[in-house]
């Protein structure tokens, strides 16, 4: 009875470690299919190239046949997926990466194509911009060179916004939004734009832009229209810009670089839109010195009123002591400059971009309003026109009395003269 007990025990063990065997082969079949299956999803990840994707496709292969065998195990096993589905998602993110490459081939290939289109407006853009500034510079002493200023001025305004355009795109063909939108970029992404960015001078470029327009911003006059064209286009290029440089200064920290040109891109679009803000008011100041008022200078809507009021109030002073000449300056200012050509051009602009309120406007008129008064006093409108109407009535007057004294005083009215003859 004790042997039988013992052989029992002895079986129920060898079947307790069987079990226990298999159960442990098993997970080790688990798990080494989730660590192979780990490994090739990274390395498709990583890829560097097109050419590395066909290793890769083999390894998938290979890991469908070795572990076929096991499929029913592994259906069990794996959540949320199974074995079909597990190998379905490598071959997918095989399809994926190819076509990434694919893409990115493509996109390279535009990028250089840019490069060239936008090298030569470089070359261009330069070579208008020196030719303004001598033109300006001329245009002081020689009127003639107006007409050429101004058709170079409008020339290089057409280039620059053309090359602005070009950079945009080359930037949006450098780092599409597939890949800027991603919350992480993998290596082989980061290494390509790096090395794209650094062989086209994709950022030399961008500050290139940037300065040549600020530059231009400061050797011409525009209009309201302009400056607004100027400052849809500078929104534009800064709104892709910060959609992409949290990218650009990740991937130069990873080669190494500490973001120096990024910095500079970005206080560069600060700088841009300053100036656009400071092209109105430098304009505005020069419509006035067309008329010859020479107004101190001004970069916002307090100096600007300030400066205008200090005039006005100034030629009222003028008013008594040489009221002829301030007589003309009112008409030169308010008629002509104010209401003939600074009011209609830029006080819409003014007021709907918030540079210049309503309030401050009025008070400028209110001023004008008083100048007039001063300079055409209406106690001395009415003197005139008294002065006017005596003058008349005895013009009148004088003509009536010289028609009673032209007739014969012995002259009897027509009807006793008629009873007479009869």
């Amino acid at each position: 009875m004790k042997r039988i007990n013992y052989f029992l025990l002895v079986f129920v063990l060898i079947f307790s470690i069987n079990k226990f065997s298999v159960a442990q082969q098993d997970y080790q079949i688990v798990q080494n299919f989730k660590t192979q299956y780990l490994q090739i999803q990274k390395a498709i990840k990583n890829a560097d190239s097109l050419a590395q994707l066909p290793v890769l496709q083999e390894a998938v292969a290979k890991l469908k046949n070795d572990f076929l065998p096991d499929k029913v195990l592994l259906d069990k096993s794996l959540y949320p997926d199974d074995f079909n589905a597990s190998i379905t998602n490598l071959n997918n993110a095989l399809q994926l990466r190819e076509r990434d490459f694919t893409q990115i081939s493509s996109l390279q290939f535009q990028v250089g194509e840019l490069k060239i289109q936008i090298d030569s407006l470089n070359t261009k853009n330069a070579f208008l911009l020196n030719r303004i500034q001598l033109l300006h510079v001329q245009s002081l002493k020689d009127k003639k060179t107006i007409a050429a200023l101004q058709q170079n001025i409008s020339s290089l305004m057409v280039s620059l916004h053309k090359r602005d355009l070009l950079i945009m795109n080359m930037l949006d063909s450098l780092m599409p939004p597939e890949i800027r939108e991603k919350s992480e970029i993998n290596k082989s992404e980061k290494q390509k734009v790096y090395s794209e960015a650094q062989k086209e001078n994709v950022l030399t470029n961008i500050k290139r832009a940037i300065n040549e327009n600020i530059k231009f911003l400061e050797l011409t006059y525009l209009n309201p229209d302009d400056i607004e064209n100027i400052k849809k286009q500078e929104n534009q290029f800064e709104i892709l810009w910060k959609s992409m440089s949290p990218q650009f200064v990740e991937i130069y920290s990873v080669n190494g670089e500490n973001g120096k040109d990024i910095n500079e891109i970005n206080s560069g679009f600060a700088n841009w839109r300053k100036a656009l803000y400071l092209e109105a008011w430098s304009t505005i100041r020069q419509d006035f010195r067309s008329y010859r008022i020479n107004l101190n200078n001004f970069t916002n809507g307090n100096e600007f009123t300030s400066q205008v009021t200090s005039y006005i109030d100034d030629e009222i002073k003028n008013t008594n002591l040489q009221p002829d000449e301030s007589k003309k300056a009112y008409k030169m200012f308010a008629d002509s400059a104010w209401f003939g050509n600074i009011k209609p051009k830029w006080m819409a602009y003014l007021t709907d971009n918030k540079m210049l309120s309503v309030e401050q406007k009025d008070s400028i008129e209110t001023k004008i309003a008083q100048w007039k008064e001063s300079a055409f006093p209406v106690s001395s409108a009415w003197t005139y026109i008294f002065i006017a109407a005596i003058i008349i009535l005895i013009v009148i007057l004088y003509f009536v009395r010289k028609r009673k004294t032209s007739k014969n005083p012995y002259d009897l009215p027509g009807s006793i003269q008629d009873k007479k003859d009869s």
